[in-house]
């Protein structure tokens, strides 16, 4: 695909208006765990959604993911972008952007965003 066109398709995508009853998904861990456990789980999650091929759930997973990682320090935000693998950790944290951006909801509502469209996308055109 193209890149203006995936891009085109990224903001169609996320501002359509069509209307989707939204039970959001509660985060994959304990609130009382520590940072590296939280993050551990989470990336496990958007892994697991990938390989089943479940797009909202690895959209939904990638934003805690990157919500953890953005509200780590810059120490720890350097040692997760060792353990997560380089394409997955600028998705994860354009996901986070993203819905932080447009809402969590949307995640829900998205039928042609996937997690590598993020991965992908030049800096410029994110």
């Amino acid at each position: 695909m193209k890149m203006t066109h995936m891009i085109n398709e990224v903001i169609n995508d996320l501002l359509a208006a069509t209307p989707c009853e939204v039970l959001i998904t509660p985060p994959p861990y304990d609130e009382k765990q520590t940072l590296n456990d939280k993050v551990n789980i989470t990336y496990r999650h958007v892994l697991r959604n990938l390989k089943f091929k479940n797009q909202i759930g690895s959209l939904v997973y990638s934003f805690y993911l990157g919500k953890l990682i953005d509200e780590a320090s810059p120490d720890q935000q350097t040692e997760y972008r060792k353990r997560i693998t380089k394409h997955y950790y600028m998705a994860v944290t354009r996901a986070y952007w993203l819905f932080k951006t447009y809402g969590m909801e949307q995640a829900y509502c998205t039928q042609k965003l996937v997690l590598s469209d993020l991965a992908t996308m030049k800096a410029e055109d994110f």
